[in-house]
């Protein structure tokens, strides 16, 4: 099952993999721990400072 969302909290908590995608493309897929903790791109790197963490 795949779920949509912009709310990173949700993600974080409720999801086994978070895949980030930007413009169409397939930026980053990890784990919520890893793609939250140690982002490696600078697209994934720069995204949280404009999301949703409720």
């Amino acid at each position: 099952m795949a779920c949509m969302t912009r709310v990173m909290g949700f993600a974080k908590r409720g999801d086994d993999c978070v895949v980030f995608v930007d413009v169409g493309d397939k930026v980053q897929g990890a784990p919520p721990q890893a793609f939250f903790a140690v982002p490696k791109f600078p697209r994934t790197r720069n995204f949280p400072a404009r999301a949703h963490f409720d």
